[in-house]
């Protein structure tokens, strides 16, 4: 079971980076650790899809998530190009 006071302590550290000057990157890489400590995985990795259906990677918990993510995203297989895939006879949802 999760943590309540961990995942409040998680979201307050969120919503104080969100100031004016604040790096996207930075605050990006905080939940993909938080996402590890809190749901005992071993790594997380955020990926943005643009309007043209590519996947970025923007950020990670581990420099082995980080190259495994670059690799699915460079041959466009995966379970994020996956679900982006799926997601497409869902325009709605992109």
């Amino acid at each position: 079971m999760l943590d309540h006071q961990r995942i409040s302590e998680t979201l307050v550290e969120l919503a104080d980076t969100l100031v004016l000057g604040f790096d996207g990157i930075d605050f990006l890489h905080t939940p993909t650790e938080r996402c590890v400590q809190l749901l005992g995985v071993d790594a997380a990795g955020i990926l943005l899809i643009d309007q043209w259906g590519t996947l970025s990677l923007v950020a990670v918990s581990t420099e082995r998530t980080r190259l495994l993510e670059l690799f699915n995203c460079k041959t466009s297989k995966g379970p994020a190009w996956t679900a982006t895939t799926a997601a497409k006879a869902w325009p709605a949802l992109i």
